[in-house]
């Protein structure tokens, strides 16, 4: 029985570390940009000197840069002064203006993921009057004095079914 062999090149992947200008890499050669947050594999032969955004020679497979970046984004809402009963969405930041009063409460929380309630709001000549739902336990009880500005988070523990909150204030700078 006759043997016939057929050369078909490069069949997987090498990692070659950092990218270097300098190295030539071979086809399916992988590299990393400097700061090790994307990962490229070489699209071509003798790859050398081609910078890793020349996406003719070389293709980004894994981006952690954006990714963190996009899983760690907030949405941030604008709130208005009228807005002063709310149902607050987990993972949000909403920021209000000076407020006479606020009430909030909580939708839902999401399963399998850190859920926070964050907001922040400027107290002004006279103490906003704020309402919280009593399932919330705070680290000291919330005090809201006037001319100060306030940040303001909660979290779900799943584990023990509890919201756990955080109020720090400030004094607003006076002109």
């Amino acid at each position: 029985m006759s043997k016939t062999t057929f050369r078909i090149g490069k069949v997987r992947i090498t990692i070659d570390g950092v990218y270097s200008e300098s190295t030539k890499y071979s086809i399916l050669a992988t590299v990393t940009n400097e700061k090790r947050t994307k990962v490229y594999v070489s699209k071509v032969d003798n790859n050398e000197g081609n910078l890793l955004t020349d996406t003719t020679k070389w293709e980004c497979i894994m981006d952690c840069e954006t990714a963190v970046d996009e899983a760690t984004k907030k949405i941030i809402e604008e709130m208005e002064s009228t807005d002063t009963s709310v149902t607050l969405s987990p993972n949000k930041m909403y920021e209000f203006p000076e407020m006479a009063s606020l009430d909030f409460a909580f939708s839902g929380f999401v399963d399998d993921v850190l859920n926070e309630w964050q907001f922040s709001f400027d107290s002004g000549s006279t103490a906003t009057t704020f309402s919280y739902p009593s399932s919330v336990i705070w680290t000291s009880t919330p005090t809201i004095e006037a001319n100060k500005h306030y940040e303001v988070s909660i979290v779900w523990n799943q584990t023990d079914q509890t919201y756990y909150g955080i109020i720090v204030g400030w004094d607003l700078p006076t002109t």
